[in-house]
C-alpha cells in the first residue's frame, strides 16, 4: 500500500506535461501502450528527473560483465535489470510500491496513466521544492564575487603577514647586531 496520494491525471494533463517538458513522446505512444514506447517514457523521465542517461544505465552493468563466467550470455540481461531496478526505485520514490516487469512488458492504458501520473506528480513536487531550495541556497552560499573578494582579502592578509614577519626578522637581526656590539664594548 502506497503512503503517498496523488491524483491520476487525465490524458490531456499527461500530454500537456510531456509537451511542456519537451519529451519526444506522442499521445499515440501512450494510447498504444507499446512496450518499446513505455521504455522510452521511462528513459526520458530518468534523464529529466534523475539525470541518468540511457548510457549511464548500461555502463555500470557492462563493466561488471567480465566477472561473470559467460559474459556474452548477459550482455542484454544485465542492462535490462539495471533499467528495471532504476524504474522501480523511481516509482517507489513517486509512491508506487507495486511496480513489476508486467508494467514494462505488457502495459495497459489504465496502469500506464497511473504510473505516468505518479511520475509527473513527483516531478512537479521536485521542481517546486527545487525552487525553495535554490532560494535558500542563494541566501546561504556566497556569490562568486563575494568569494573572489574574500580570497583577495585573504591574499592581502597573507602578504601583510609575510611583510610583517620579514620586518620582525630584519629588526631581530639589527637588534642581535646591537647586542653583539654592546657585549663587545662591555668586554
Amino acid at each position: 500500500m502506497s503512503i503517498y496520494s496523488f491524483p491520476v491525471l487525465k490524458m490531456t494533463g499527461i500530454i500537456q506535461f510531456i509537451r511542456d517538458s519537451k519529451l519526444s513522446i506522442s499521445e499515440e505512444d501512450i494510447k498504444n501502450c507499446d512496450p518499446a514506447a513505455v521504455r522510452r517514457f521511462f528513459e526520458a523521465f530518468f534523464e529529466v528527473i534523475l539525470d541518468i542517461s540511457k548510457d549511464d544505465l548500461t555502463q555500470p552493468a557492462l563493466s561488471g560483465l567480465s566477472a561473470l563466467q559467460h559474459p556474452n550470455l548477459h550482455e542484454s540481461s544485465v542492462p535490462e535489470l539495471a533499467f528495471f531496478r532504476t524504474s522501480k526505485k523511481l516509482l517507489e520514490a513517486c509512491g508506487v510500491d507495486d511496480f513489476t516487469w508486467r508494467d514494462i512488458q505488457k502495459p495497459t492504458l489504465k496502469r500506464l496513466r497511473y504510473l505516468l501520473s505518479a511520475i509527473i506528480n513527483f516531478s512537479k513536487f521536485k521542481e517546486e521544492r527545487k525552487v525553495h531550495f535554490d532560494q535558500y541556497l542563494k541566501t546561504t552560499v556566497p556569490s562568486p564575487s563575494h568569494v573572489h573578494r574574500s580570497l583577495t582579502y585573504f591574499d592581502n592578509l597573507q602578504d601583510n603577514l609575510l611583510r610583517t614577519k620579514q620586518q620582525v626578522e630584519d629588526e631581530n637581526v639589527a637588534l642581535r647586531r646591537q647586542l653583539e656590539e654592546l657585549q663587545y664594548v662591555r668586554q
